[in-house]
């Protein structure tokens, strides 16, 4: 991963967030994710490339707490409700509203991360989930979003 990606997604999230490695259980045991500060610097990024290829675990991104209530994030959309819901078009560059982090976490499915002026409590954000035709069953509280380059 280019520290630049890093850069861009600490910049969406105001400069803070968190990075968790997933790791599955193991030998009857349980999983769980390791979770450290963002940041945007190559030994760091070097440190999750490796959880990721070598130990097969999955990298995450969230908000701070503190900051969470004005972030929300859709899961499972496809291009066609993107290009409907979020004015976004492939091409180089991507393009998407103002407020909008898109990732793609398998071919055709997307995750995207959005920046509300106004904090969102979880009645909201439910609401505003299902409107945009996310994923029903995620719960919409502390969520965890695939970190883009992983």
């Amino acid at each position: 991963m280019d520290t630049r990606v890093m850069e861009q997604v600490l910049a969406f999230f105001g400069g803070r967030a968190e990075v968790g490695i997933h790791y599955p259980a193991a030998n009857g045991g349980q999983g769980g994710v390791f979770v450290r500060s963002a940041q945007a610097t190559s030994p760091f990024l070097g440190w999750c490339w490796r959880q990721n290829k070598h130990k097969l675990r999955n990298v995450y991104v969230r908000p701070v707490l503190e900051d969470e209530p004005h972030f929300m994030l859709a899961d499972d959309l496809t291009r066609e409700l993107l290009e409907r819901q979020h004015g976004f078009f492939a091409g180089p560059p991507v393009h998407a509203k103002p407020g909008r982090l898109i990732t793609e976490t398998s071919p055709g499915c997307f995750q995207v991360w959005i920046h509300a002026q106004n904090a969102l409590r979880g009645p909201d954000k439910v609401f505003w989930l299902s409107t945009l035709g996310s994923d029903p069953g995620a719960a919409p509280e502390r969520r965890w979003g695939r970190l883009a380059g992983f």
